[in-house]
Formats: C-alpha cells, structure tokens, sequence
C-alpha cells in the first residue's frame, strides 16, 4: 500500500504556489539546454508542512502497491518525490528532477527543492544521467573524434 497523488489535481494545487507556477509556465517554453537527463537527491529531512498541505487534496491510496521504500510517493513532470521512507538504512525523502525535460536552470531547481524541503543544506545529490545531445553523430562518433 502506498499513499498517492492524482496527477491533474496536483498540477491544479502546485499551481497556486508562486514559485512552482513560475517553474510550470517556463516548462512550456522550454529553452534551456542541460547537460543532465536525471538528478536523484537524497534528504534525510522529510518535506515541508507547506508542501504536505499543498498536496493533500490530491491523495489517494494504492493497494496494489507493495514491496515500496516509501509511504508516500509524488509524481509530477517537474519532480518525483517518494516520502516517509520505510527503513532507518535508506533516506528521509528521495527527489528526482530532470532539468532538461523541465527546462530548469540550477538556480530554478534548488528553488524547486527549497518548496519542497525548506532548505538544501541537508540534501545530497545521489546520481544524475549524463546527455550528450549532439544531433549530427551518435554516441561511437563523438568518442571518436574526443579520442
């Protein structure tokens, strides 16, 4: 069992954040380029009052799901924050954020994390999927001429 959310609901209620708003709209108009297709941070901090309220219409629980490290589990396309971890071994709260597909500068996905923990002073990046988008050669010919 794990506690979910409804995703058109949930954009409906991130959107009444300021911040998130911001972060939605510049998602539409996407004209950033990042060098990274995924980042996974770790936080043994759980998310903010603030954000809990802000998602709580938008629950529901799955019964289908088991065998999850976490409670809670929030998907949407600027973030995927699983919560309420169910061992003491594993992280608080784990975020994974793809600025290329959301179109986030740095400064825009640390304000993301900020809405959701408070703060990044506890945060740890986890991993992240390097991109190479260079649309003349694939992967074997870039190595090529970089070697």
């Amino acid at each position: 069992m794990q506690l979910r959310y409804n995703r058109s609901i949930l954009s409906h209620q991130l959107m009444k954040h300021p911040v998130l708003k911001k972060l939605m709209s510049v998602k539409a108009c996407p004209i950033k380029l990042s060098p990274y297709d995924g980042i996974k941070l770790y936080s043994n901090n759980s998310v903010t009052q603030d954000f809990w309220n802000m998602i709580q219409p938008a629950k529901y629980i799955d019964t289908n799901i088991t065998g999850t490290y976490y409670r809670y589990l929030v998907a949407h396309d600027l973030f995927v924050v699983e919560f309420g971890s169910r061992y003491s071994n594993i992280p608080e709260t784990k975020i994974t954020i793809n600025p290329h597909t959301s179109s986030l500068t740095p400064i825009e996905l640390l304000d993301l994390v900020v809405v959701i923990l408070g703060d990044y002073k506890n945060v740890e990046v986890g991993s992240w999927d390097e991109q190479l988008d260079i649309i003349e050669y694939d992967s074997h010919e870039v190595a090529k001429r970089l070697w």
